[in-house]
């Protein structure tokens, strides 16, 4: 990828980009932690952080996909929107016989939620939107097995063609750019919005609450494309902040629509009581996890959880537990963390579970519950 990217600059085919294309090999995690701490007034700058790890295994061999984890919703960035684009844009490995256009995948590449396997669980919490690229399952992960001949070319080539397209436009990206991936967020929000209204059939209030939330995070995503311009662009180009907020009001449109396909007798949620407190982190530190609570009573939460729904499992204690955290910023409630997280994985999460994993945070004095303000 550098030396494609070095060639292309050199060679004249495009220009030298706007912003730096930084390329971090290091340790796992340890690199990372030790990236954040010397480089943090650079954090602020920064559009993205991409995390590659294990990208390459053949897929028949090794029987995985290559797959695009999302940065958390906990920092709404229209990143996740804009790589997907690129994941089908991008030309595939064979064509279909009537045109000569390579549309047909060979290569198994698919979007999923956040999931904290590497570096991309480190940056998100220093405001920096950080997606993951992994092959998984793999039958041979981590282990003496994984040789040369389980490798497949054709996985590297995608994955890196869509990663270096992802860096030099994000490189080079100004305001044309800029109102093009909003544009891009809000047209796949509105399709989000209508998944997630037509699967609701039979199902309580929990959808209209699921809806608006998704809503107001994608709202939120078309306005974070503009930490790729600069103030002088912004005040410079009037369009950008129009743009902006004429799709915004799309979204909010679109929602209206949809909420009206929902039968009308569905009752919304009755708030936890107890799930008013406001988390605020007290300490500066990547999400500590499950830290503070006992292993009897994860199982018992994870239990009770998928009785609730079947989807979730023991592991999914994982993703929540960095999602609390990243979420934990002095304002939102507990019920509405729930309801966040909730939403990003498709879970039907209690909000009186994540009140426990936040309270055994609090006890080794990494959060204060608090009473809300407004």
């Amino acid at each position: 990828m550098g030396q494609v990217i070095s060639d292309l600059i050199s060679s004249g085919a495009i220009p030298r980009p706007r912003r730096t294309i930084r390329f971090l090999v290091d340790v796992e995690g340890h690199g990372s932690k030790h990236y954040i701490q010397n480089h943090r007034a650079e954090l602020e700058n920064t559009a993205a952080a991409i995390a590659v790890d294990s990208v390459g295994h053949d897929q028949q061999k090794c029987k995985s996909s290559l797959i695009y984890y999302h940065s958390p919703d906990s920092l709404p960035s229209f990143i996740n929107d804009y790589y997907v684009g690129l994941m089908e844009a991008n030309p595939k490995e064979t064509r279909w016989v009537f045109h000569t256009e390579n549309s047909i995948p060979l290569v198994n590449f698919i979007d999923l939620p956040y999931t904290p396997w590497s570096d991309n669980k480190y940056y998100p919490v220093f405001g920096v939107p950080s997606p993951l690229l992994m092959s998984w399952p793999d039958l041979y992960f981590h282990t003496q097995l994984l040789t040369a001949d389980m490798l497949d070319p054709a996985v590297f080539r995608r994955c890196a063609m869509t990663t270096t397209l992802a860096a030099i436009e994000l490189a080079n990206a100004g305001p044309a750019e800029t109102q093009t991936m909003m544009r891009e967020v809000a047209t796949r929000s509105q399709f989000r919005l209508g998944q997630i209204a037509l699967n609701a059939s039979g199902e309580d209030g929990q959808a209209r609450q699921r809806l608006r939330h998704i809503a107001q995070r994608d709202q939120q995503v078309v306005e974070s494309a503009l930490r790729l311009v600069r103030p002088d662009e912004l005040s410079q180009h009037p369009e950008i902040e129009a743009t902006k907020t004429r799709l915004q009001a799309n979204i909010a449109d679109r929602l209206d629509e949809v909420t009206d396909w929902l039968d009308a007798d569905d009752a919304e949620p009755i708030e936890y009581e107890a799930g008013i407190v406001v988390p605020n982190r007290l300490v500066e530190r990547d999400p500590p996890g499950l830290a503070g609570a006992d292993y009897w009573d994860l199982h018992q939460m994870s239990e009770e959880m998928r009785a609730t729904d079947p989807k979730m499992n023991y592991d999914s204690l994982r993703i929540i537990g960095d999602e609390i955290w990243n979420f934990a910023d002095g304002h939102r409630s507990v019920n509405h963390i729930a309801e966040a997280i909730g939403a990003e994985f498709d879970f039907d999460l209690e909000p009186r579970h994540v009140l426990l994993l936040f309270q055994g945070l609090a006890n080794l004095g990494y959060v204060a519950l608090g009473e809300p303000t407004g």
